[in-house]
């Protein structure tokens, strides 16, 4: 949606069009596309890289250290921005350090919150979640932040800096305090099925709002 992009600059600090030629943009490349469709281009454009044997070096430069998962379309998520197939795809287009952040809304016990982690573990060998704030209280809606990696080394978080804080109190507060609060994936996942289980009579009720694999 390119009115997002207009509103990035124009009230958030976003780089303009007209600064793009500054020192602090010069790394800085604007894609209005589809999501998916760049995602699956550039896993595509790696993907024969590989298969034709090109040099290290270019394929090197092709790969993210990190990608910001952030999506939302105004009271519920693109669905077909959490599937098997679009994590596959980013895992392939991150650097084998790399990290893959992804924001979303949810409450525990939701089949769809469990299905998203059920998802991204069946393709990420380590992943966290964090609430987004310290407001996460367990079966109430809360923003939830996950990070995946492709490598199976454990995911560490640094220690942070005042320059991280930009002058805001909220930042540092959840910048220094937001590893305490960690969220056990497993007993996310699970919560769905043993939710619905108390909640049913029946036992089929049960078993349809297992998670499942968003595919």
């Amino acid at each position: 949606d390119p009115v997002v992009y207009d509103f990035s600059w124009k009230y958030f600090g976003f780089p303009s069009p007209s600064s793009s030629s500054s020192s602090s943009s010069q790394d800085i490349t604007i894609v209005l596309d589809d999501a998916r469709l760049l995602v699956r281009d550039l896993s595509a454009n790696i993907s024969d890289n590989n298969h034709h044997d090109q040099n290290m070096k270019q394929q090197k430069q092709q790969k993210f250290k990190y990608i910001i998962h952030d999506v939302f379309t105004g009271g519920s998520v693109p669905s077909h921005l959490f599937t098997s197939s679009m994590w596959k795809d980013c895992k392939n287009i991150l650097k084998q350090d790399g990290v893959l952040a992804i924001n979303f809304v949810g409450k525990e016990g939701d089949v769809f919150v469990s299905s998203i982690l059920h998802t991204l573990a069946s393709v990420f060998p380590n992943c966290r979640m964090f609430p987004g704030d310290d407001t996460y209280k367990k079966g109430h809606q809360f923003n939830a932040v996950v990070f995946c990696s492709p490598s199976c080394a454990p995911l560490r978080f640094r220690s942070s800096f005042p320059s991280d804080y930009l002058g805001s109190a909220a930042r540092k507060q959840i910048f220094t305090s937001f590893q305490e609060r960690e969220l056990d994936i497993n007993n996310m996942i699970a919560s769905s099925s043993s939710s619905s289980s108390s909640s049913s009579s029946s036992s089929s009720s049960s078993s349809s709002s297992s998670p499942f694999l968003i595919d």
